[in-house]
């Protein structure tokens, strides 16, 4: 053999160990580049999901140092000029597109679009039980991906639709959006799998997709179709826009709730790939809104599910009612609620919500005077903040005894 050949097998022999090595060490070298960060969620192990919906991408990142922290409650008013301050911009500059709490350490996790337009940038901001902001390092991190199917298409956008009449400039600016933002609607881990809401470009766009984690098979594509009381109507468009994972009688659900405002109850084992799945509509809650959060938290021997929303108050339920309520498949008046009975709760203005340890709920709060934002532990035995109202109570020299006495002649 002469010296060009054995110089041409030993190159290929060292470019194939420098292909080996580059991928072993692809996770720690590489750098995220997120288009997007629409959804956080916590798998097991420390590792932080992020949902890409315009790169179509779940990244699983493992965070480590997350140490035991404190479970004092965090009360930051004025949080939106913390922020902002920190990331050099004006408070209205920056969108916070979700929020998660580290249960363990207390940390908590911020998905915030930095800026507006094209020069937008994706960050996301941890912030330490003292208050101390640290923006995620992306280029240095441990990291898998998973790369959704079928997402929306690039340019797909929605229709122009006036209320009652022809569309103003707000219902055309709205309708300029892209259905791309809504392929990653939510996401929850639950034994092995993460379940994914959002969008696909099929004729069935409302889509849970249940992908193996970590990310080393096939994922499972179900469309759902539900009955949207206030509409009339069985839809099969509108994506789920919260959801949670709760088990009962050894047997989980998917409980999810859906923009005007179905509440919609799914058997996980439903969820297989190619499945025309028909969600129940246990609830319908109002029109005109928009669901935000659900956190699950136990209350005396009852499990309880907490739904906070853009344009109603937030909303108790019993778990065991929602997964035993009985369907609905009959249309009711706009104004008109039906289905599952809740308990309407003193939280308003919530932006994003997470439960945040056994005594409370963290939210990120819209100020009802001064319109900023504050970010509240907020109690779950009795989920209202003292210090947003004025009441007889608090008056020098109240005595509750006397004020019960007292009577009309």
């Amino acid at each position: 053999m002469n010296k060009s050949n054995w110089f041409l097998i030993l190159s290929y022999c060292l470019g194939s160990v420098m292909v080996l090595l580059s991928g072993a060490l692809s996770a720690q070298e590489s750098k995220i580049s997120l288009q997007s960060a629409s959804t956080l969620s916590w798998g097991p192990d420390n590792v932080l999901f992020v949902g890409d919906s315009l790169g179509a991408t779940i990244y699983a990142i493992e965070l480590d140092g997350l140490k035991q922290g404190s479970s004092a409650p965090i009360n930051i008013k004025g949080f939106d000029s913390k922020l902002a301050a920190y990331m050099g911009v004006p408070s209205s500059d920056f969108i916070v597109n979700d929020m998660v709490v580290h249960r363990p350490s207390r940390n908590v996790f911020f998905a915030v679009t930095r800026g507006l337009g094209e020069q937008s940038q994706t960050l996301i901001i941890s912030m330490n039980p003292q208050g101390h902001l640290e923006t995620l390092d992306l280029s240095g991190v441990e990291y898998s991906k998973f790369e959704i199917s079928n997402a929306p298409d690039q340019q797909k956008t929605f229709i122009e639709r006036g209320l009652r009449g022809e569309p103003e400039a707000l219902d055309i600016e709205k309708a300029g959006t892209l259905q791309r933002t809504f392929t990653i609607t939510d996401i929850d881990y639950y034994r092995g799998d993460i379940f994914v809401a959002g969008l696909s470009n099929e004729e069935f766009s409302s889509t849970l997709r249940r992908i193996p984690f970590p990310f080393q098979g096939e994922e499972a594509v179900s469309h759902i179709e539900i009955f949207h009381a206030v509409h009339d109507q069985f839809e099969t468009r509108a994506p789920v826009r919260t959801q949670v994972i709760q088990e009962l009688d050894g047997k989980p659900y998917l409980i999810a709730a859906y923009t005007c405002t179905p509440l919609v109850v799914i058997p996980l084992d439903a969820l297989k790939d190619g499945a025309m799945v028909f969600g129940k509509t246990v609830a319908e809650l109002g029109f005109g809104n928009t669901p935000v959060d659900m956190v699950l938290y136990r209350q005396d021997d009852d499990i309880k599910l907490l739904l906070t929303n853009t344009n109603r108050s937030a909303m108790a339920f019993n778990v065991d009612d929602i997964i035993h309520g009985e369907a609905i498949l009959e249309g009711v008046s706009l104004t008109g609620t039906e289905g599952v009975s809740h308990v309407s709760m003193p939280i308003t203005g919530a932006l994003q919500l997470d439960d945040f340890d056994d005594q409370y709920f963290l939210g990120l709060m819209r100020d009802p005077i001064s319109g900023g934002i504050n970010l509240y532990s907020i109690r779950k035995d009795v989920p209202l903040k003292l210090n947003e109202f004025f009441v007889e109570y608090d008056f020098p020299g109240y005595d509750r005894a006397a004020a019960t006495r007292r009577s009309i002649d």
